[in-house]
C-alpha cells in the first residue's frame, strides 16, 4: 500500500514533455534567456535613468544646533535649498539617445536567442528519444541473444555444435548486455542535459510523450536571392547596424564635448542663528537668487574623438564581417543537411542489407554451412547498422530543424 502511494506521488510530481511543451517551458526557464531578460530590463532602467537627466534637478539640506559660547546659549537653524535646469547639454540627450539603441540592441538579442533556444530544447528533446529508442532497440536485441545462447547450448549438447560456438554465443550474450546498460547510462545522461537546457530541477523526473524522432521528407533549394533575403533579415545583422548607430550616438557626444552645458538655477540660502533672552537681537541671513552655470570639459578632448571614430569605424568593419558570417553559416548549414539526408538513406539502405545478410547467415549457421564466427558476425553488423540507422535520423532532424530556423522558417512543421 505504501509503495502504490509514493508511486502515485512520484507520478503526479512527474513532468509530461512533448516537443511544443519543452519549447514552451525553455523559452521561458531558459537560463540565457534569463539572463537576456535581465539584460534587457537593465537596458530599459538606464534609457528611463538617460531620460531623467534632462528633467530638473534640486536639492535640499537643513541643520539644527545648540551650543554655548563664552557663557551663553546659542540655537542655530539653517537649510539650504536648490533647483537647476539644464537648458544646453547636448552629451546628456545623446547619451539617452545612445541607449535606446542599446535598448533596441537587447530586444533583438532576445529574439535572437530564442530562435536558438527553439531548437536547442527540441535538439535535447529527441537526443532523450533517440536513446530510449537504442534502448528500446537493444532490449530486444538481449532478448534475442538469450535465445541465441540457448539455442548454441542445446545444438552442443546435440553435437552439433563446437566449445568454441557456445563461448562466442556467450561473449555476444555478455555485449547485448552491456550495450544495453550503457545505452541505458546515455538515456539518463540526456534527460540531465534536457533538463538543464530546460531549467527546470534536475531531480524532477520527466516522461517524454514521443513516440520516435520524426521523419520530414523536404526539398528545399537556397538560391542567391533566399540568402540576401536571409542575411537581411537576420537578427545578428540587425543588432550589428544598430550597434553602428549607437556608436554614432557616441561619436557625436564625443565631438559636441567641448561645448560648454549651461544649466540655469535658483538657491535660497537661509541661517538664523537665536542667542539666550539676555543678549541681542537674532542674526539673521537670507540670501535668494538666480545663477546660471557653465561647465567645461576640454582635458582628453581630441585623443576621445579620435577613439570613438576609430570605434565607428570598427563596427563598420563589424557588418561587413557579420554578414559574412551569416552567408558562411547558411552554406554550411545547408551542406549539412544535404549531407545528412545522404547519410540517412544510406543507414536505411544498410540496414536493409544486414538484416538480409543476417537472415542468409542465419539460415546457413543451421545446417552448419558457416561457423559461428561468422553468423555472430553478421548478427553484428545488424544491430550496429540498426544503431547507425537511430543516429542518422537524429542527426538528420536537428540539421533540418536548424536549416529550418535559419531560414526563417517554422521549425516544428
Amino acid at each position: 500500500m505504501v509503495a502504490f502511494l509514493v508511486l502515485i506521488l512520484v507520478s503526479l510530481d512527474t513532468l509530461y514533455l512533448t516537443p511544443e511543451k519543452a519549447v514552451k517551458i525553455a523559452l521561458r526557464e531558459n537560463s540565457q534567456i534569463v539572463e537576456a531578460s535581465y539584460q534587457l530590463e537593465m537596458a530599459q532602467i538606464k534609457t528611463r535613468k538617460n531620460l531623467f537627466q534632462l528633467v530638473p534637478i534640486g536639492s535640499f539640506s537643513s541643520s539644527y544646533s545648540k551650543y554655548r559660547q563664552d557663557g551663553n546659549s546659542f540655537t542655530s537653524k539653517s537649510y539650504t535649498f536648490n533647483l537647476e535646469q539644464s537648458i544646453f547639454d547636448p552629451t546628456s540627450l545623446l547619451a539617452y539617445l545612445s541607449s535606446k539603441k542599446e535598448l533596441d540592441i537587447e530586444r533583438l538579442a532576445l529574439n535572437s536567442l530564442k530562435s536558438d533556444v527553439e531548437v536547442g530544447a527540441l535538439k535535447y528533446y529527441y537526443a532523450v528519444v533517440s536513446a530510449q529508442e537504442k534502448v528500446n532497440y537493444l532490449r530486444e536485441n538481449l532478448k534475442y541473444a538469450r535465445k541465441q545462447f540457448e539455442f548454441v547450448r542445446e545444438r552442443k549438447s546435440l553435437g552439433m555444435a563446437t566449445e568454441t560456438d557456445l563461448l562466442r554465443a556467450k561473449i555476444n550474450l555478455l555485449q547485448a548486455k552491456n550495450s544495453l546498460k550503457q545505452a541505458e547510462i546515455d538515456v539518463e545522461k540526456a534527460k540531465r542535459n534536457l533538463k538543464q537546457f530546460l531549467g527546470i530541477s534536475i531531480d524532477r523526473p520527466i516522461f517524454i510523450d514521443a513516440k520516435g524522432i520524426p521523419y520530414i521528407n523536404m526539398k528545399i533549394s537556397v538560391t542567391d536571392s533566399l540568402k540576401k533575403a536571409v542575411i537581411s533579415a537576420q537578427e545578428d545583422l540587425k543588432i550589428q547596424l544598430l550597434k553602428v548607430e549607437e556608436t554614432k550616438w557616441s561619436y557625436r557626444n564625443t565631438i559636441l564635448s567641448f561645448l560648454p552645458k549651461v544649466s540655469i538655477g535658483y538657491k535660497r540660502t537661509y541661517d538664523k542663528t537665536t542667542p539666550s533672552a539676555f543678549l541681542r537681537s537674532d542674526n539673521t541671513h537670507d540670501v535668494t537668487g538666480l545663477y546660471i552655470n557653465l561647465y567645461f570639459e576640454f582635458n582628453s578632448y581630441p585623443f576621445n574623438v579620435k577613439l570613438q571614430k576609430k570605434s565607428l569605424e570598427l563596427q563598420k568593419y563589424y557588418v561587413k564581417k557579420t554578414a559574412y558570417t551569416i552567408l558562411k553559416n547558411i552554406e554550411d548549414t545547408y551542406d549539412n543537411w544535404k549531407t545528412s539526408l545522404e547519410n540517412l538513406k544510406i543507414a536505411r539502405e544498410n540496414l536493409k542489407l544486414s538484416r538480409k545478410l543476417y537472415e542468409v547467415s542465419k539460415e546457413k549457421f543451421k545446417v552448419g554451412e558457416i561457423s559461428s564466427l561468422e553468423f555472430f558476425d553478421s548478427e553484428l553488423k545488424m544491430k550496429q547498422a540498426h544503431l547507425n540507422f537511430i543516429e542518422a535520423k537524429y542527426q538528420y532532424f536537428i540539421a533540418l530543424i536548424t536549416l529550418k530556423s535559419l531560414l526563417g522558417m517554422e521549425v516544428l512543421k
